[in-house]
């Protein structure tokens, strides 16, 4: 057997290689070609469910824009909200029903911020579903509207989508959303349609919306053959090989996966702009590319054909390419018819009118059944007009202005005109896209319907219209500015500026019409407007009329579009009147809330409805605490039922009541009022309130009952000083008469024998005469005349040793208690005097106990105050010794206290007391400037308290010096200051006698300047006390300050012990008291130069 030839081999070789190649090739382009057909198949299906769906989405949107922009829709609908009136309920309604039939939705609501339907046509209630509800709130907090997911409604409505627009109210800064409106799509009328369309037939090709759930896609499809549901299906976003959950995490173009059965397909993924969906066309991978397999098969058994018949290939070679070739062109061909099929299912079977038309002659070449449908033409009759025929006249320009310019490619090509067949004017939304059919140059054309929607338009621009001529006849005025500047007024602001039209204010500044205060801040508001687009809150302003006269104003104003231009829409309200009415409310209500007096407001039935200031601070109750109460609340029960009978009776007839209440505070303390009570009545003489008007006049009382408790103390003490007076007279008088009767007596006694009878007789008259001379020594006492001889005691020492003689006085039967004080103070006076006190004290004590008693004799150490000594006549601020007697007695009742210290008066029977014991008691305390009070009650007792003024070591302070024979004089310098020039040049004078050099100043300004400009420095400053622009001690630091050296004496007519206790001179000073003489002058001047104290 011969070789093969090499040549045969080679060619085998080769053959066999370029046969590889060829194969692989081919098996590679056809598998290419077949991705890319399906591809482009799936694409342009998704790219226009996609542009379907999108210009779906923004139809929803706008309509919901155009009704919340609307400010009279929204305080339309926001004012049924609030008070929902019956009439007003139809004609939302009707609005409703009108959005229904020409927006195609399901149902309309009208439901309050928390999601409450409260209005719509379907007559359903209660809450929205929780995805509206969501969606709602974000609206509301974002103030724009918004579409819900594709979600699961009612049996009625499977599945739904809701486009809610939020009703906004008020201005920016006082912007409120007092609901929305909720437009309810039915996504089967519209949406599932386009899910459901396919081009061509497939048993597994199948659209989805896919929409992103957190952890897992939410899948809502509509098979496009057999079923007629829509499926609803969630998918885990774990499963990273499905299509749907690549979809919902923002993968886009063809992808090859897995879908929710776990099948693998083939899709094409877009997202929808503005939406959380994203659009999956799919169709098995299994039936999209089966032609592809069974040609590829067919393919391998070519090749394994060729392996077989290798030997047959030079002559079936040429046969082969021949086959090939022509199967190639069959191929094309089949493809060619296969893609013209699809298109033309896509053409035919797509929702909206759809035509195909000649670019150079306008007529059409293929039209849809939608476009039969719509137009009323049969597709015969559509084949055989061109654009022209549908097209108005007065359009024909323009269209062929649109046809002439068209680009090639997508062209959104505007709103048009078109008429049907019946005539009727049809508004259509045209897109274009450039293509060759047939090998002539064509336009695709899609038409969306907008009639409706137009005429939706329309009627909200009437009802505009409408609103418009309630501006024009509003009583409110009502103005619009742009570039700041009027662009409208209604009849309202033209009178309201005074203006006698509009054309008198049209295009003149704003700005100029305002008060100049109230300039800067309308410019602000005017800025924010204008520029920020923001709306600014309720102000008051004042606005400038034409002829200057300023108007008060409130202001309202919020961003408006006018003419294309932004601006404001501004409402005006003259408050001019109230203004007036407010200022004069407040200067009523400034009067009574800063009235001292008490101002009370009640209604008819007494219940207080107003209180001022005044009465929270007299009574300690709050205004909270006291409206809503009855007055009685503050009653004492010191008036009884018939006073406040008469009261009613007065006030309730008409009349006013004026008279005096003893009232309760807070704290429970009483107080006394002065009131007038008078009835307020409205226009038809109806008592409607009650005012009261009362003052507190508890202090003025307490004054005057203070004034005539004084007054009687200062009576009693004239009375007793004139009664003291008239005793040291008689006194006085009466010892000259018994010295000449004691004398003639013992001279009658010296000459009587001792047996004459006689000589008893004039015995018991030196008795009585011995007698009288008493009497007569104790009316001293009382007058204060009686001589002393005062020294410095310890009062509870001098007590200890009384207390046997005074336990003698009294009895066995009454119990004597001394109860002595701790550190007692010295005092200084005679202690003969003490004597007599304690004597006449405890005797008194004795005979007003009946049987047995108790005496306490107290000592201790008291102060008293300037408030004390301004309630108690002759007391004098200072330090005391009490000396308190009290004893258990009957007690005195207050005729007898009147005159329980006055000479001769007695409650004793006659014989046992003479009258003159507590008037001694009395003369004493004065003589020693002291003071005796009395306390006393029947049955209860009587307490006797004398205070003796505390002797210190500093008031026995002397000056020691000698009386010499001759004044005492020297060379230094003295500077004398006293405002007084009488006793300057008095001083001036005695000193010049005494010799020394004077330097004068009238007052201590003059001395401060005086002073400073003296070479020779004064060696001592004499000054008085008490001067009107410094006092002397203070001019005494000032000039100490320039020399310390300086000595000082003080004169004044004040006592040392007054001035100390003014705080206006310290002790251990040196001080002379006016008036002196001048051998007294000396020696308190060369004291203070000397520095000799004692």
């Amino acid at each position: 057997m011969k070789a093969v030839p090499v040549w045969i081999q080679l060619s085998f070789g080769l053959t066999l290689i370029a046969l590889i190649a060829a194969g692989t090739r081919f098996y590679s382009t056809q598998k290419k070609q077949t991705e890319q057909e399906v591809g482009t198949t799936l694409r342009i299906t998704n790219e226009l469910k996609a542009k379907q769906i999108t210009a779906w989405r923004a139809d929803q949107l706008a309509e919901t824009i155009q009704i919340m922009e609307s400010p009279f829709v929204s305080e339309w609908l926001a004012g049924w909200l609030m008070n929902p009136k019956p009439e007003k309920r139809k004609q939302i309604l009707e609005l409703f029903q009108a959005l229904i039939k020409y927006g195609h939705y399901y149902d309309v609501l009208l439901v309050t911020i928390e999601g409450q339907i409260r209005l719509n046509v379907r007559e359903s209630s209660g809450q929205l579903p929780s995805e509206s509800q969501s969606v709602l709130q974000q609206s509301i907090a974002r103030k724009k509207p918004m579409l819900t997911q594709l979600f699961t409604g009612t049996p009625d409505l499977p599945e739904r989508l809701d486009a809610v627009a939020p009703l906004i109210i008020g201005q920016a800064s006082q912007e409120t959303v007092a609901g929305a409106l909720v437009l309810v799509n039915d996504a089967r009328e519209y949406l599932f349609p386009v899910l459901q369309f396919w081009p061509m037939s497939s048993g597994s090709a199948e659209c989805q919306l896919v929409t992103p759930m957190g952890d897992h896609a939410r899948i809502f499809s509509h098979r496009s053959q057999g079923e007629q549901a829509v499926t609803v299906k969630d998918v885990p976003t774990t499963s990273h090989q499905a299509i749907s959950v690549k979809a919902a995490l923002g993968v886009e173009g063809i992808l090859y996966g897995k879908d929710y059965r776990g099948t693998e397909v083939v899709a094409a993924v877009q997202h929808i702009p503005d939406s959380p969906w994203s659009l999956v066309s799919k169709i098995d991978i299994s039936e999209a590319f089966s032609h592809w397999r069974s040609k590829s098969i067919l393919i391998i058994g070519w090749m394994a054909g060729f392996f077989v018949l290798l030997l047959m290939l030079g002559i079936l070679l040429w046969l082969y390419y021949r086959s090939v070739h022509y199967k190639g062109l069959l191929k094309a061909e089949r493809a060619y018819r296969d893609s013209e099929a699809r298109y033309q299912t896509l053409f035919e079977s797509n929702p909206q009118p759809m035509w195909v038309y000649d670019r150079e002659t306008l007529r059409f070449l293929a039209v849809n059944d939608s476009a039969v449908h719509r137009y009323g033409y049969s597709k015969e009759e559509f084949l055989s007009m061109s654009l022209a025929d549908i097209c108005p006249t007065e359009d024909l320009p323009r269209l062929m202005e649109k046809v002439r310019m068209a680009s090639s490619g997508l062209d959104e090509s505007g709103f048009w005109t078109h008429r049907k067949k019946n005539g009727d004017l049809m508004f259509v939304e045209i897109s274009t896209y450039t293509l060759d059919w047939k090998d002539r140059p064509a336009k695709m054309v899609l038409v969306h319907d907008v009639t409706d929607r137009l005429k939706s338009e329309n009627e909200l621009r009437e009802s505009e219209e409408r609103f418009r001529a309630v501006v024009e006849t509003a009583p409110e005025a009502i103005m619009i500015q742009t570039g700041g500047c009027f662009a409208y007024l209604n009849p309202a602001a033209v009178s309201l500026f005074g203006a006698e039209n509009k054309e008198q204010l049209l295009g003149k500044a704003v700005i100029e019409q305002f008060f100049p205060e109230d300039r800067e801040l309308v410019w602000e508001r005017m800025h924010r407007l204008n520029d920020d687009h923001q709306a600014v809150p309720l102000a008051e302003e004042k606005i400038l009329q034409c002829d200057g006269t300023p108007v008060d104003v409130e202001a309202l104003a919020v961003p408006f579009h006018f003419h294309g231009e932004h601006g404001a829409l501004v409402f005006l309200r003259n408050i001019s009147e109230r203004k007036r009415n407010e200022q004069e409310r407040e200067r009523m209500s400034g009067a009574i809330e800063q009235a001292a007096e008490e101002i009370i407001i009640c209604d008819a039935n007494g219940i207080i409805q107003y209180v001022n200031p005044a009465f929270e601070s007299i009574t300690g109750y709050s205004r909270e605490e006291a409206i809503g109460q009855n007055p009685r609340f503050l009653k004492s029960g010191s008036q009884d039922e018939a006073f406040y009978r008469d009261m009613w009776r007065t006030i309730s007839s008409g009349g006013t009541w004026e008279g005096r209440f003893i009232n309760r505070k807070k704290d429970g303390t009483l107080f006394t009022e002065e009131v007038s009570i008078s009835p307020i009545r409205d226009r038809n003489g109806a008592i409607v309130n009650y005012v009261a008007v009362k003052r507190d006049i508890s202090h003025q009382l307490h004054l005057e009952e203070e004034k005539a408790q004084l007054q009687i103390q200062l009576v009693q003490a004239q009375k007793m000083e004139a009664v003291g007076r008239l005793a040291g007279g008689v006194a006085h008088d009466f010892n000259n008469m018994l010295q000449a009767i004691l004398g003639y007596t013992d001279l009658a006694l010296e000459s009587v024998h001792k047996d004459d009878f006689i000589r008893n007789d004039l015995i018991e008259v030196k008795k009585a005469a011995q007698r009288s001379v008493e009497l007569t020594r104790q009316l001293l006492a009382f007058a204060r005349k009686q001589p002393n001889n005062p020294k410095t005691l310890d009062i509870n020492s001098i007590i200890s040793g009384l207390l046997k003689m005074l336990v003698r006085l009294i009895g066995e039967d009454i119990d004597l208690v001394f109860n002595p004080g701790q550190d007692v103070w010295t005092v200084r006076m005679d202690p003969t005097q003490v004597d007599q006190i304690l004597a006449n004290l405890v005797v008194n004590a004795r005979d007003a106990i009946a049987g047995t008693g108790k005496i306490t004799i107290e000592t201790r150490n008291v102060v008293f105050d300037d408030d004390y000594c301004s309630t108690h006549v002759d007391c004098i601020p200072g330090e005391y010794v009490q000396l308190a007697v009290s004893d258990s007695g009957r007690g005195m009742d207050k005729e007898t206290l009147q005159h329980v210290f006055e000479p001769f008066f007695t409650t004793k029977a006659s014989g046992e007391g003479t009258g003159l014991g507590l008037a001694t008691v009395y003369g004493i305390v004065k003589q020693n400037d002291g003071l005796i009070h009395v306390y006393t009650e029947v049955g209860e007792g009587t307490s006797f308290r004398i205070y003796f003024p505390r002797f210190s070591e500093t008031q026995g302070r002397e000056i020691l010096r000698s009386k010499p024979d001759e004044l005492v004089g020297g060379a230094e310098t003295i500077f004398i200051v006293e405002d007084e020039e009488l006793i300057l040049d008095l001083g001036v004078r005695m000193l010049n006698q005494l010799g020394y050099q004077v330097i004068t100043a009238k007052s201590p300004e003059e001395a401060v300047l005086l002073f400073g400009s003296l070479e020779k420095k004064p060696d001592l400053l004499l000054t008085d006390v008490i001067m009107p622009e410094m006092n002397g001690p203070e001019l005494a630091r000032r000039l100490m300050e320039i020399r310390p050296e300086l000595k000082c004496l003080y004169m004044s007519g004040y006592t040392a012990d007054v001035i100390a206790h003014r705080k206006i001179l310290e002790k251990d000073v040196h001080f002379i008291q006016k008036p002196f003489s001048i051998e007294t002058l000396a020696a308190e001047v060369r004291a203070a130069l000397d520095e000799i104290v004692s």
